[in-house]
């Protein structure tokens, strides 16, 4: 990343041959470096001024040149050994396709593995790769400055995702946004198979992060320093300011969108292919969960627990059939409550007779009838016999508002699959 910002600065001939160097070292550190290699050596020919244009694609095609001849005669090695130049890459399909539960006995490109995912589910396979290349890799890098003061992990996250943003608004800063977000890619759709998820996978983009919430910092410091100097009198933005905010928003706003609402269509493609899939508490299920519900919680496992007489949960039912559930809840309060009436679509569906394990959580399973399921949304809602006021539930509760009327905990609804 250094190479190439440096090289995007003073594109000479010797920072060519760092930052070709560089990339070469990096990938035979680990190949698949290429997924941010090439992305970068085409924005330094494309992300240029038109006086700078003729000299940064030179000096991006002696360092894609220097690259190749340090990388070459890997590929060609694997090529001989194996017949699959990019067999160091290619190889562990096998090991996530048996991750999967897959057939993993024949050989399989990265291609092939990956069209396959995105073939035959396109909404889990877009939803994976959105927060691997997003969420996932970041929410995991801010932990440990807990040990320093409270807090301070949250602050430098936030200051990260501004300095992210702010990044965007530079060509060298623009460079570094698709160095990482590119070397992400590799892990972006493995990450929740098997161990894929492990932290050395991304460790790469740690200091990246880092470096964005510093640049915020230090920008920050400079334009109070300058507005001090001209007496807070503010500037008006260019319109290429402007328009590039806008953009930043924009991508914010879609991100956003992105990040509530993919779930609702995972759990509506595997439903339509008659799979088992559940909708589970957590900080992504805003979108199956409403009013009568409080915030998800960990407890053990993350929960929601019911508020008031009525509780309910969306389900994304694409197809008119019967459709069998498992709900997963505990009452508040075992000794007083015993029942729970479940509608679908205000309508009566049954009752369930709740018990009480403390090891485990209850498992209740339920047929939704055809006549009553609607092709789209069902609203599935519990309705607790018995209410109890949060501040007599114990201090497994102490984390509500003392007087709110509380009812189940819940961890999860599964829909079924045909083969069930």
């Amino acid at each position: 990343a250094w190479g190439f910002v440096t090289l995007r600065q003073r594109p000479t001939f010797g920072r060519a041959l760092i930052a070709g160097g560089a990339a070469g070292l990096a990938c035979l550190t680990r190949i698949t470096a290429l997924s941010f290699v090439l992305p970068a050596v085409v924005l330094l020919a494309i992300d240029a001024p038109p006086a700078q244009r003729r000299r940064l694609a030179s000096a991006a095609g002696l360092s894609a040149v220097i690259c190749l001849a340090i990388v070459a005669p890997f590929l060609i090695s694997c090529a001989i050994a194996t017949g699959d130049p990019f067999y160091a890459i290619n190889y562990h399909t096998s090991y996530y396709r048996f991750g999967e539960g897959l057939a993993a006995d024949q050989p399989m490109s990265t291609a092939a593995y990956l069209s396959g995912k995105l073939a035959a589910h396109p909404m889990a396979a877009l939803d994976t790769g959105f927060m691997g290349l997003t969420v996932q890799p970041f929410v995991t890098k801010f932990g440990g400055f807990e040990a320093y003061a409270p807090h301070v992990g949250t602050a430098l996250a936030w200051c990260s995702v501004a300095g992210l943003a702010l990044l965007s608004f530079a060509p060298a800063g623009r460079m570094l946004l698709v160095i990482l977000f590119a070397s992400l890619v590799p892990y972006a759709f493995t990450w929740n198979v098997s161990s894929g998820g492990e932290w050395r996978f991304t460790m790469h983009a740690y200091p990246l992060y880092l470096v964005a919430a510093l640049f915020v910092m230090d920008r920050s410091v400079r334009a109070v320093g300058s507005l001090w100097r001209t007496g807070f009198r503010v500037r008006r933005p260019s319109l290429a300011v402007v328009l590039q905010t806008a953009g930043v928003l924009f991508l914010a706003v879609s991100g956003w969108t992105l990040y509530a609402g993919l779930p609702w269509f995972v759990v509506r493609e595997a439903a339509a292919r008659g799979e088992d899939v559940s909708v589970e508490t957590g900080p992504r299920d805003g979108v199956f969960f409403g009013a009568g519900w409080s915030e998800p919680h960990p407890d053990g496992v993350r929960v929601r627990v019911s508020l008031g007489e009525r509780a309910t949960v969306r389900l994304p039912l694409p197809v008119k059939r019967a459709y069998d559930i498992v709900i997963r809840l505990d009452p508040v309060v075992p000794e007083r409550q015993r029942r729970v009436t479940l509608l679908l679509n205000h309508q009566l569906v049954g009752s369930m007779t709740l018990g009480f394990d403390p090891a485990r959580m209850g498992s209740y399973r339920l047929r939704l009838p055809e006549a009553q399921v609607k092709v789209g949304t069902n609203e599935l809602t519990i309705v607790p016999d018995v209410l109890v006021p949060a501040v007599s539930a114990g201090p497994r509760f102490s984390w509500l508002d003392p007087g709110d009327a509380i009812g189940v905990r819940l961890w999860y609804v599964r829909v079924l699959g045909l083969a069930r």
